[in-house]
């Protein structure tokens, strides 16, 4: 019996770990979304303060869309390198290396 309650723990283990991969990459995505709508925000505020002739309001718009692009980016990657660590690839190899360890060399 406790083969099988291992051969069960090995196979729920990836499918855990493949859950919590997803909802990083969905808490990443809302938080990219987020980051977007400010940014195209303060692209408008941008464009409406060079537009009325506010320069000093254009110039210090322009500082705060770099730093949220810079930000951007990083979210990017995280998203990005998320994907590719916890990604569909890994899942067979996964199940490989635990059905080994517990002894399975034929399914």
């Amino acid at each position: 019996m406790s083969n099988i309650a291992r051969l069960f723990q090995a196979f729920v283990a990836p499918a855990i770990f493949f859950s919590a991969t997803a909802l990083l990459i969905l808490s990443l995505n809302v938080r990219l979304m987020g980051i977007v709508a400010k940014l195209r925000y303060f692209v408008h505020a941008k464009h409406d303060a060079a537009k009325g002739g506010r320069l000093e309001e254009a110039e210090a718009y322009t500082s705060q869309i770099q730093s949220i692009e810079k930000r951007a980016e990083m979210i990017r990657r995280a998203f990005l390198f998320s994907l590719l660590g916890g990604g569909l690839p890994e899942i067979p190899n996964g199940y490989c290396r635990q059905l080994e360890f517990l002894g399975v060399t034929e399914i």
